[in-house]
């Protein structure tokens, strides 16, 4: 298991959520000109829809290519087990390429689903997603992994599991996690029954983690952590 140890840890307090998009549309960008090969993870919340947004218009305005973007997925929800053909077209990646990555000029083989169509072959008999911590450690880790931090103050979907077991993998659908997730479903008319989430040590091991919260409930958050 990771630890935090000596990292720096740094505050920065915006006014408006709109604001902390562009910040973090510039800070990618900047490190995309920098860096040969970025391996890149933002949660997949309909929060930072606005953040793919931005970057397909920095990427029209020509500041910025992703030929040499690695993205890995931070989480995917699962709806239906029976086959792949019905999982994909509702899963977060399809809808992920169909807002950004096909809009732009990405290589799909730089792209790192947390449910490939091996692992979701594996669902029935097993975790199905351990592989996918090994997937990206075998590239050299996360050098950018942006998340939300959710009013109970966990990270992705890691209060639901055992605190032994820090490994990414796919959780049950429980009704506190259908509470938490039903805003980003509203007018669907189902939620999912599972999902797949990136694990605490996977995060932990991310050379630069943002940390993205807002409202009252987030500001305790931060008092009672720090």
């Amino acid at each position: 298991m990771n630890k935090f140890g000596h990292r720096n840890l740094n505050f920065m307090v915006f006014e408006y959520f709109d604001v902390i998009l562009e910040y973090l549309d510039s800070e990618i960008i900047r490190q995309l000109k920098v860096k040969p090969r970025l391996n890149l993870s933002i949660e997949s919340r309909v929060e930072f829809f606005g953040l793919f947004t931005k970057l397909k218009e920095s990427y029209d305005d020509g500041k910025v290519s992703f030929s040499n973007l690695n993205f890995f997925m931070t989480d995917d929800f699962i709806f239906d087990f029976s086959n792949w053909e019905n999982f994909y077209p509702n899963s977060t990646t399809a809808i992920l390429f169909d807002k950004f990555f096909d809009q732009v000029n990405f290589n799909g083989n730089n792209f790192h689903p947390i449910i490939s169509q091996y692992r979701f072959q594996l669902l029935k008999t097993s975790n199905g997603v351990s592989s996918y911590d090994a997937e990206i450690d075998a590239n050299n880790g996360l050098d950018i992994l942006i998340l939300k931090l959710q009013k109970d103050g966990s990270l992705i979907f890691n209060d639901y599991v055992a605190p032994n077991d820090l490994s990414s993998k796919v959780i049950y659908s429980q009704n506190s996690f259908k509470e938490k997730i039903k805003y980003e479903f509203i007018g669907n008319g189902n939620l999912p029954s599972a999902c797949a989430s990136l694990g605490i040590d996977q995060i932990l091991k991310s050379k630069k983690i943002f940390l993205v919260g807002y409202g009252y409930e987030i500001s305790n958050i931060v008092q009672k952590m720090f």
